[in-house]
């Protein structure tokens, strides 16, 4: 069970479904996952976003959805090797 962004335990892929589909999208914003600003998403932000796994911090969450969590996983897999 993880923490969804309403506060319950829930399950994960439960979780992962209130991240946005292409018929409701996640919010939308100017989110980069390039954590540390060396402009590049690498190694070293990846380690970054480890420690806030499972936190409320706001700037890892990627998707906006109050948690991070799988859902913003995915899009700093994305995003890596990019500009950000």
């Amino acid at each position: 069970l993880v923490t969804s962004a309403d506060g319950l335990d829930r399950p994960f892929w439960l979780v992962l479904a209130d991240a946005g589909t292409p018929e409701r999208p996640a919010p939308q914003g100017q989110k980069t996952a390039d954590f540390n600003g060396d402009g590049i998403v690498n190694f070293a932000d990846f380690f970054d976003f480890v420690d806030a796994f499972g936190t409320t911090d706001a700037k890892f969450d990627l998707d906006g959805n109050g948690i991070v969590n799988f859902a913003d996983f995915f899009e700093f897999v994305d995003a890596y090797g990019t500009s950000g």
